[in-house]
């Protein structure tokens, strides 16, 4: 457990499965055990969560790894210019990185970063982070005028059962690296 001058406590879980909790200074540690104890639900999925991108990691072998990485090269960058045309944008740079936590980001001159890891996606999963960070091309944050750029899309990506949670959060939801 950490102690900080913070507001609130938060959670995580460490790579080894340890739940860390980070607490305003002087947080009893009865109080801690009771904050566990509500978020129990989370820690089961989140160490669930866990193990299955530690099985994902541990097939993915250098030339799945490999392989995963060409096919990106190839098929991300034609995703963009198709949906830039579309959107009436330009991406100063499209690059393909090794990301494990971002699959996509957009700079601050318009350059966007995709994970070769979105390749473990469905391409409809795909498409969503591409339009999402063309959409900050526009608007470079989350607010309500960042999701109107893309209504239609996201209509058409809600009825993906679960395809945004699983780009977002859940390693089980992943295509097999082949």
């Amino acid at each position: 457990m950490r102690f900080r001058h913070i507001g609130f406590g938060s959670r995580q879980l460490t790579p080894d499965g340890v739940p860390l909790v980070k607490a305003p200074l002087g947080f009893p540690q009865a109080e801690v055990e009771r904050f566990l104890a509500r978020h129990e639900t989370w820690l089961h999925a989140a160490r669930r969560r866990q193990a299955a991108q530690n099985a994902l990691e541990a097939a993915l072998t250098e030339p799945r790894v490999a392989a995963l990485k060409a096919r990106a090269k190839a098929e991300i960058p034609p995703r963009v210019a198709y949906f830039a045309e579309r959107m009436g944008v330009q991406p100063k740079s499209v690059r393909i990185t090794s990301a494990k936590t971002r699959f996509g980001s957009c700079s601050g001159e318009n350059g966007l970063c995709f994970s070769w890891r979105l390749m473990l996606y469905p391409p409809e999963a795909v498409d969503y982070v591409v339009v999402h960070e063309l959409a900050h091309i526009l608007e470079k944050n989350h607010a309500p005028a960042f999701y109107r750029l893309l209504p239609s899309y996201c209509r058409r990506t809600a009825r993906l059962p679960g395809a945004r949670t699983a780009v977002e959060r859940n390693p089980s939801k992943r295509r097999t690296p082949q």
